[in-house]
């Protein structure tokens, strides 16, 4: 089994280059998202509705889809049948929950992460080599625009700012541990 996942998992990983080198032939004015259909990341399908301080917010099947292949669960996920797949998947879905909670009150809470989302903008930049290959890459990969990541990236880095400030007042002593 531990054979057919890596088999699988690098089967994904060959046909995802050569979509990305044939749409690098068709050139760069043409970029279109590289989307595995099983996993669409730019679905807008609703899957749960969070609210807390009044706020309402809308989890979708893209947000989990890029959360399962941000996680590189989706070519073990392949090989799962149906009724573990859906049970996994609903883990996620409670993680993704549980994460939006977070993102709120962390918005409730003013918490400021303008920097580390700065920081992480410029070293993708620089990765990619330059802004214009950045932005074609960002649209290769299902982002619709660059406020879209920033979005992305400022919730996941309020979630941990969050999560640091909510342990740093839990106190655990040796008889405890």
């Amino acid at each position: 089994s531990i054979f057919l996942v890596g088999a699988a998992s690098f089967y994904d990983n060959w046909l995802m280059q050569e979509r990305r080198a044939e749409q690098a032939a068709q050139g760069a004015g043409d970029v279109r998202p590289d989307i595995d259909p099983e996993f669409n990341v730019m679905s807008t399908e609703p899957l749960a509705e969070v609210q807390m301080h009044s706020t309402t917010s809308v989890i979708t099947e893209g947000q989990m889809n890029r959360m399962l292949i941000s996680s590189d669960m989706v070519s073990q996920l392949r090989q799962l049948p149906e009724q573990f797949r859906s049970m996994y998947t609903d883990q996620f879905l409670e993680q993704l929950i549980s994460q939006e909670l977070m993102a709120i009150e962390a918005r409730q809470q003013n918490v400021d992460v303008s920097i580390q989302v700065m920081n992480q903008m410029n070293t993708l930049i620089n990765q990619n080599g330059n802004e214009a290959q950045f932005l074609t890459n960002i649209k290769r990969n299902g982002w619709k625009s660059v406020e879209e990541l920033k979005e992305f990236l400022t919730k996941g880095y309020q979630v941990d700012a969050l999560r640091t400030k909510l342990f740093e007042i839990v106190e655990v002593t040796d008889e405890e541990i």
